[in-house]
């Protein structure tokens, strides 16, 4: 008789909660190289996978000069999660204006038909512009020697 049951030992083996404890383990090791080897074995990882996935140098350079910027927006504190907001939702927002103006058979005006788009449109409007109010104001009473 033929007994197909699998041996404790090879269960555990084939475990996948095995596999990703030793991933994990591993890992943990590589994060414990120094800077010195971390860092150019990430970026040669990166411009393989870059170049491997359409075989144009030109990927090679923009992802060097995407990174590149990315490095001189952290030196100078520029927050980077509202960039990459606006990179993914921007052209959703804006394929959706230009349908909206093609409905609208290109009058702007008419986007602001209705009281919610209106109350949007003005609340945009609003944070674009309350910030430059206050370091306008900021900046007089700085230079009149009131402070704030």
């Amino acid at each position: 008789m033929i007994h197909h049951d699998l041996s404790p030992d090879i269960k555990q083996r084939a475990d996948p909660r095995r596999k990703a404890g030793a991933a994990t383990r591993m890992f943990a090791q590589i994060q414990r190289l120094p800077g010195v080897l971390l860092v150019p074995s990430i970026l040669v990882l990166m411009c393989i996978g870059v170049y491997v996935i359409n075989g144009r140098p030109i990927d090679l350079w923009v992802m060097l000069l995407a990174g590149l910027a990315g490095y001189v927006l952290e030196k100078v504190n520029i927050p980077l999660a509202p960039i990459i907001l606006g990179m993914i939702l921007g052209p959703m927002a804006e394929q959706s204006v230009r349908r909206a103006l093609l409905i609208s058979r290109g009058d702007p005006t008419e986007l602001l038909t209705r009281p919610l788009s209106t109350v949007l449109a003005l609340a945009t409007l609003g944070m674009i512009v309350w910030p430059m109010l206050k370091l306008l104001r900021r900046k007089r009473n700085a230079g009149s020697g009131l402070g704030n």
